[in-house]
Order: structure tokens, then sequence, then C-alpha cells
């Protein structure tokens, strides 16, 4: 395995971009939400000052509908940030052991492909095998 090891590096230098930008954008995405969402309450909390009811008015039902769609997303994205959050340590944790792994030396490579036995009937017929 040590000799993926650079071409493991190469990508690691992109999911690290990755995980920079996939951050930053999720961060975003959220704050914007809770923007929405402390305005929706706000709006919220003035139907019930003046004692609007959901079933009566389809502007405060439409306005609640919104306020669990917020929810319902931010419980979403949760779910969805500790599945990168999962990947991400689980790429470093990889790219760990492939650091840690020791090259094979090259008799061992030699060894893996040559015949188990030298003296077998089928390979002695094929005279170029030896």
């Amino acid at each position: 395995m040590a000799p993926l090891l650079p071409f493991a590096q190469e990508m690691d230098k992109f999911v690290t971009i990755l995980q920079k930008e996939v951050e930053e954008e999720s961060v975003a995405a959220h704050n914007s939400h809770k923007q929405r969402q402390a305005h929706l309450k706000d709006q919220e909390a003035e139907f019930l000052r003046g004692d609007a009811s959901p079933r009566n008015n389809p502007i405060f039902a439409k306005l609640r509908s919104d306020l669990e769609s917020i929810q319902d997303a931010e419980k979403q994205r949760e779910k969805e940030r500790a599945s990168r959050t999962a990947f991400f340590e689980e790429w470093k944790t990889m790219l760990g052991k492939l650091s840690d792994s020791k090259p094979h030396a090259k008799n061992d490579v030699k060894q893996s492909i040559q015949p188990r036995e030298r003296g077998s009937k089928i390979l002695k017929k094929l005279p170029w095998f030896y």
C-alpha cells in the first residue's frame, strides 16, 4: 500500500480543500436559515399577541408551516453534518494507516506472482512459463 501514499497525499490536498469549502457553505446556510427562523418567530409572536389562530388565519398557518419546515431542514442538516464529519475522520484514519504501512520488498512482490508448484504438470507443458 505504501506505493499509493504519494497519490493519497495529493488526494488529501483535495479532500482538505473540499472539507473547508463544504464547512463554509454549511455555516453560511445555517446562518441564513437561523435568520429566517428568527424573522418568522417574530412574526409568530405578533400573531400570538393579536390572539390569532392558525385555523382561522391562513397567513399564520403558512408561517407555522414554514417554521416547521425550517426545523425539519435543520435536523436534516445536522444528520448530514454528522455524516460528513464521520467521512472526513475515516479519510484521515485511512490516510494515517497508509502512511504507517511499510513498503513491500521487491522479493515479496516477486514471490506473490510465482506459481505455487514449480513441478506442476500443466506448467511443464508451457515452456515459456519457465
